[in-house]
């Protein structure tokens, strides 16, 4: 489905949505609160901890390339890696959902390369999430633990997509569902695509562990990032609090039609940072933004300096060649 065209009509309902959803928010702040939020905040402080949490957020981007470079270098030249990796993170910003995060398949040259575009498949779409996913869980279970059989049902839970994503490595168990569900949207759509997933996932199954510690210590270092710009007013947060709400913007982010989760993920999770933690909205509102927009901006500038440094002379034409394909 080519998202430039036929998801025209869904990112506009989207836009809308995500235009009431920031009326809201903006409607609903108190100036003198704000003026009080920011009244009390230490100058240095604030610089310091906005410094520190774009600092993160550059280490978080140069982590995930060197995972990259360790993991794919067998399988593409490390230039054209540093570029997909260059057009992944500008496509994780102007593309609606995650979509973005597989934006080097919409060039022919990586799309073609069905191992290497498998194992894109596998790291962004199964084991970025699966390690979100983790944090989200294990921040539930620590602060909620005094739910008892809700907070077990969810471990449960956790454990069979665990054991899902176990099955992912064996080649037998698509076989079977193959046999199992013979509807051929569930093949087309479902099956096949997961089955190209297991076969990216069967060539690096010796550095499995590896990229699961990468992807790991990653997320950790965007949670502290989340977390620092709390600190840089003030607001003591949890770091388990963080991996929860940061859960929700990545799921809300997932189903969103608008590009990076704009308006839609930013509501979803402001709202759950200030209903489950009961920390002042327009505290969590200021914060959020900054987040959003340290994020958004060093995205776009490591993305630029990849690309440059993989020999791309213009990146507008990279974006141009991308929307146009997609």
């Amino acid at each position: 489905m080519r998202l430039g065209k036929k998801n025209t009509i869904i990112t506009t309902i989207g836009w809308i949505i995500a235009a009431f959803i920031f009326y809201f928010i903006f409607k609903n702040l108190d100036l003198k609160a704000l003026e009080n939020l920011f009244g009390s905040t230490n100058l240095f402080n604030l610089i310091f901890f906005v410094v520190i949490s774009a600092m993160l957020m550059v280490l978080s981007v140069l982590i995930r390339l060197w995972k990259w470079h360790h993991w794919l270098k067998h399988k593409i030249k490390s230039t054209d890696l540093s570029k997909a990796f260059g057009i992944s993170r500008i496509g994780a910003i102007i593309f609606p959902g995650r979509f973005g995060d597989f934006a080097p398949l919409l060039v022919k040259k990586y799309r073609r390369n069905k191992k290497f575009s498998g194992l894109i498949f596998l790291d962004r779409g199964v084991i970025e999430p699966y390690t979100t996913l983790l944090f989200g869980i294990l921040g539930f279970l620590v602060i909620y633990h005094s739910l008892g059989a809700f907070a077990h049902t969810i471990a449960i839970i956790f454990g069979l997509i665990t054991l899902l994503l176990i099955l992912l490595f064996y080649k037998k168990s698509w076989d079977y569902l193959k046999k199992i569900l013979r509807w051929r949207f569930i093949h087309k759509y479902c099956i096949e695509p997961m089955k190209h997933v297991s076969d990216g996932a069967r060539e690096i199954k010796h550095k499995t562990l590896f990229v699961f510690i990468v992807t790991f210590i990653a997320t950790a270092v965007d949670l502290l990032m989340f977390q620092a710009i709390f600190w840089a007013f003030n607001i003591h947060i949890s770091f388990f609090a963080v991996c929860i709400a940061f859960l929700i913007l990545g799921f809300s982010s997932t189903i969103s039609p608008t590009p990076a989760g704009i308006g839609i993920a930013d509501g979803a999770t402001i709202l759950t940072i200030t209903g489950l933690f009961n920390i002042d909205f327009n505290a969590v509102v200021v914060c959020f933004l900054l987040i959003r927009i340290i994020t958004i901006a060093i995205s776009l500038i490591m993305a630029t300096i990849i690309l440059r440094c993989a020999h791309v002379k213009s990146v507008k034409v990279v974006v141009e060649n991308i929307t146009e394909n997609a």
